[in-house]
């Protein structure tokens, strides 16, 4: 069994303070603040705005590895 399972509340005031420190790369900010936004969806229970970040999420990570594909 994992030792760390962080709740939801745990996991939006970690990426919070994530967001807010200077040592957060940029490049991963956009994707942490959709992670962020999905979190809060599911804490007030809006699951089909989450299931639509999610989304979201997933389509910036492929659109991110394609265009590295096509430079690399």
């Amino acid at each position: 069994m994992p030792r760390n399972v962080f709740t939801v509340e745990q996991k939006i005031e970690g990426l919070e303070k994530a967001l807010a420190s200077r040592r957060t790369p940029r490049w991963l900010k956009p994707n942490m603040r959709l992670y962020l936004e999905e979190l809060k969806a599911l804490r007030e229970g809006d699951y089909q705005r989450a299931r639509q970040l999610r989304a979201e999420r997933k389509e910036l990570r492929h659109r991110r590895r394609r265009k590295r594909k096509a430079t690399g």
